[in-house]
């Protein structure tokens, strides 16, 4: 039976922060280590991915394989797995929209594109084309 994910998103989420190699890779050691603390503490859910997890600085190519691995680290937990689609503009918030869709994610955190000041028009037409 497929989970609501209605039901699934409730009680404490905490972000899976990214740590970095010397040599400025993601450190995927430290968020396994890091979702199995938090699944041990008891907590509802895991997102990576979104401000905790600078997403501004991920190129797609980085952010793909993050979401990849997260979803798969996350699921290992048993727990439900939300992602940061947030990008500074619509096309890139849709391209990994439809990727954490593809694999499987209970919930996308999402803002309006950053550093961009939207009118109330361009913010309703960005909300209808991401839902």
């Amino acid at each position: 039976m497929k989970r609501n994910a209605q039901d699934s998103i409730r009680g404490i989420w905490p972000p899976l922060m990214l740590e970095v190699t010397p040599d400025g890779a993601i450190d995927y050691d430290v968020l396994k280590e890091t979702a199995h603390y938090f699944a041990q503490a008891g907590v509802h859910g895991l997102y990576t991915g979104d401000t905790a997890s600078e997403f501004y600085t991920l190129e797609y190519e980085e952010w793909d394989e993050l979401a990849v691995a997260a979803r798969e680290i996350i699921g290992d937990t048993g727990l439900p797995a939300g992602i940061g689609c947030t990008w500074t503009n619509q096309a890139g918030a849709l391209r990994r929209i439809a990727k954490a869709r593809e694999l499987g994610y209970d919930n996308i955190h999402l803002s309006p594109p950053y550093w961009i000041k939207l009118n109330a028009a361009s913010l309703e037409s960005y909300w209808r084309a991401v839902a």
